[in-house]
């Protein structure tokens, strides 16, 4: 048989209860969500300027693609007609134009994608340099700051053992 608990020791015993289920409670942060700051959103708009280029870069391609097809077409239809036993020499003519819009098509994505590197190591450049002139600028203004509260320090203790002056405490 059991014997009944004062009311002391009932609450002693609800409190030990709240305690451990508070225990087994785990706080788990979200580690997605991290604050915004300049660099974030750099590199955030980084990524939007990429993908912007690229698709279009990609749609640039197609375009030319879907036009050197059309111009295969052209040729089967000629090369159909020249069957017949005519038209040799313009069949040839367009063959050499499409040749050099390959060419040319190929040349350009090259110095486009060219352009696009040299782009992305530029801008990184300039964000690493400008990273660490505020690096410079913030460990110089913090010197300043300490050796302008040394300088009050002096002051005040100086004004104190002269005149008397008293400081009052910063809140």
């Amino acid at each position: 048989m059991s014997t009944p608990l004062s009311r002391k020791d009932s609450i002693i015993i609800a409190i030990l209860n709240m305690q451990n289920k508070l225990k087994l409670i785990e706080i788990n942060p979200n580690p997605l969500l991290s604050p915004i700051n300049l660099q974030s959103i750099s590199i955030f708009l980084g990524i939007i300027v990429s993908i912007s280029v690229i698709a279009t870069l990609f749609f640039k391609i197609v375009r030319k693609f879907n036009e050197i097809e059309l111009g295969l077409k052209d040729v089967k239809d000629n090369l159909k007609s020249h069957s017949d036993g005519e038209g040799h020499e313009k069949v040839m003519e367009q063959f050499k134009i499409l040749e050099k819009e390959i060419f040319s098509l190929d040349k350009r994505f090259d110095i486009h994608s060219q352009n696009y590197i040299n782009r992305q190591e530029v801008v990184q450049m300039l964000l690493t340099q400008l990273n660490e002139k505020v690096d410079h600028k913030s460990q110089r203004w913090q010197g300043e700051l300490k050796d302008v509260q040394t300088e009050t320090k002096q002051l005040q203790k100086y004004l104190q053992k002269k005149e008397g002056f008293r400081v009052r405490e910063d809140e």
